[in-house]
C-alpha cells in the first residue's frame, strides 16, 4: 500500500495469521519506498474475516485498529510488532456496520443490521450493554469527543439517537422523513451532525435538538460524513462519488459553505454506504471506492495522491492513523490492509 516508488530491491509483506496469532513475513521482489513508521512491514494483510468487511477505525492513541463486517465479528488488533488479533468481540446478530471509539479508547461502539447498539470494554472485549430502541437497520455511530459515556446512532428507521452508554434508554431520539446513513459529533459534542438518503447535512444542536445549520442538498444520498480533526471543517462523500468539504463554522460569512470537491474515484454498482476520512493535519482526504482501489486526495490541490491497489474488491472504509502516515482499508474481498505512505 505504501505510496511512493523506491530503489527496487525486494521488501517484506507481513500477514497477521489469527490462529498463529502473529504475523507472517513473506518474501516479495518490487520497489521498496523509504520507509516512515513504525509499522513491522510497510505493508500488511490482516487475515480473520470470512466476509465482506464495512468498518475500521483507528483507537485514539493509534495503538489499536478496529474493524468488522458481514461476519458479524469485531476483530481488535495491535496495530504494531506482530499485529496480534487480541480481542474478538462476538455479540451482533447480523451485519456490523461501523464501529466507533469512545474519546480514550476504553469503549468501542458497534452498530448493525441487527438494529443493535452495542458497548464494548474494549480492554478485555467485553460486552457491557445492547442499547435497544431502533427499528430497522442502524448505519452509524460515534462516540463523544468530550464525554466517554455519550454515543450517537442513525439508522433506517429515519431517525438518529443521542445515548447515555450507562443507561438502556435513549437520551433523546431526533427524527427525520428518511433514512439517515451517517452521522457524528461537532468537536466539542454541543452539535449532532446528520446525512441521510435525501442528500442533506443536517447540523442538530444538541441542548435544543433542533437543527441550526442545514446544508444544501445534494442530488444523491450521502453515504458518510467526517469531522475535521480541528473540528471546523467536515468531509462528507455521496453516492455521486464526490467528496466534498464543507466549512461548519457558526460564524461562515458566504453563501456556499461547499469549499472544495474530489472526485477520481468510483461509487460503482455497490450501493454500500462508502465511507470518508482525513489525515491528522488535513492535508489528505481519501474514501471507499468502487474499483477495489484506496484514493487518498491532496485537499489543496484536489488532484488524487496516491490510487493503492491490492484490494479485489469495493473499498468500503478507510482509515487514516491519528499519529503516522498509515492508512488502513477494509474490503468487501474480506481484506483488511494496512500500510504506511508517505506523508
Amino acid at each position: 500500500m505504501s505510496g511512493t516508488p523506491g530503489n527496487g530491491t525486494s521488501t517484506d509483506i507481513v500477514i497477521a495469521d489469527m490462529e498463529k496469532n502473529m504475523a507472517v513475513v513473506v518474501k516479495e521482489d518490487f520497489d521498496e519506498p523509504p520507509r516512515t513508521s513504525n509499522l513491522k512491514a510497510p505493508n500488511l494483510e490482516l487475515v480473520g474475516h470470512k466476509d465482506a468487511v464495512y468498518t475500521v477505525r483507528f483507537s485514539p492513541d493509534g495503538q489499536h485498529l478496529a474493524t468488522a463486517g458481514m461476519d458479524k465479528n469485531i476483530f481488535l488488533w495491535d496495530v504494531y510488532g506482530e499485529c496480534q488479533n487480541y480481542a474478538l468481540l462476538q455479540g451482533h446478530k447480523n451485519a456490523v456496520l461501523e464501529v466507533s471509539w469512545n474519546f480514550d479508547g476504553t469503549e468501542l461502539y458497534s452498530v448493525g443490521a441487527d438494529k443493535m447498539v452495542c458497548v464494548w470494554d474494549a480492554a478485555y472485549g467485553q460486552l457491557k450493554r445492547k442499547l435497544k430502541g431502533h427499528t430497522s437497520f442502524v448505519n452509524g455511530v460515534d462516540g463523544s469527543k468530550q464525554d466517554d459515556h455519550l454515543l450517537i446512532s442513525c439508522s433506517d428507521d429515519g431517525t438518529c439517537k443521542l445515548w447515555d452508554a450507562r443507561e438502556r434508554e435513549a437520551v433523546k431520539t431526533i427524527a427525520h422523513d428518511f433514512q439517515v446513513t451517517s452521522c457524528c459529533f461537532n468537536e466539542d459534542s454541543t452539535q449532532i451532525i446528520t446525512g441521510g438518503l435525501d442528500g442533506i447535512i443536517r447540523i442538530f444542536e444538541a441542548n435544543t435538538f433542533t437543527p441550526s445549520i442545514v446544508l444544501p442538498q445534494l442530488s444523491e444520498m450521502i453515504t458518510g460524513i467526517r469531522l475535521a480533526p480541528d473540528g471546523g471543517y467536515l468531509m462528507s462523500h455521496s453516492l455521486d462519488a464526490c467528496l466534498r468539504v464543507w466549512d461548519i463554522n457558526a460564524y461562515f460569512e458566504g453563501s456556499n459553505r461547499c469549499l472544495k470537491l474530489m472526485r477520481g474515484h468510483t461509487q460503482g454498482n455497490s450501493g454500500n454506504l462508502l465511507r470518508c476520512a482525513w489525515s491528522p493535519d488535513l492535508a489528505m482526504a481519501t474514501c471507499g471506492s468502487g474499483d477495489g482501489f484506496v484514493y487518498v486526495y491532496d485537499t489543496t490541490t484536489l488532484g488524487i495522491k496516491y490510487r493503492l491497489p491490492g484490494h479485489r474488491s469495493v473499498v468500503n472504509d478507510v482509515d487514516f492513523h491519528p499519529i503516522e502516515p498509515i492508512i488502513c482499508s477494509v474490503s468487501s474481498d474480506h481484506s483488511v490492509l494496512l500500510g504506511e505512505i508517505l506523508p
